[in-house]
């Protein structure tokens, strides 16, 4: 499986939106999530979504942290090398595997 992330410079203004707006996902043949795994603690419309690619997330700082690869944003800065990162859990794993 290929994953493609695209990138869409998009602004503060409309990133605001995004995260403040939910995006309705499309009814699925059932209900919701919880009818095919019961340990599913929301339904599919229910949780915070992508509007630019669709993709679902279990909290809303997921989705702002996802949202940083569609911005370009890269908060994350190593003081040792001054390579950046999306994420911080990449950010991390760099400090640890070069001993940062």
């Amino acid at each position: 499986m290929f994953l493609i992330f695209l990138y869409f410079p998009i602004s503060d203004d409309q990133l605001h939106n995004f995260l403040t707006n939910p995006l309705r996902v499309p009814n699925l043949p059932y209900v919701n999530t919880q009818e095919v795994n019961p340990h599913f603690e929301k339904s599919q419309d229910q949780r915070p979504t992508c509007r630019i690619c669709l993709k679902t997330f279990s909290s809303k700082g997921n989705l702002k942290s996802h949202m940083n690869i569609h911005t370009g944003d890269r908060p994350y800065k190593c003081n040792v090398c001054g390579q950046d990162f999306t994420h911080h859990t990449v950010y991390r794993r760099h400090q640890k595997n070069y001993n940062h």
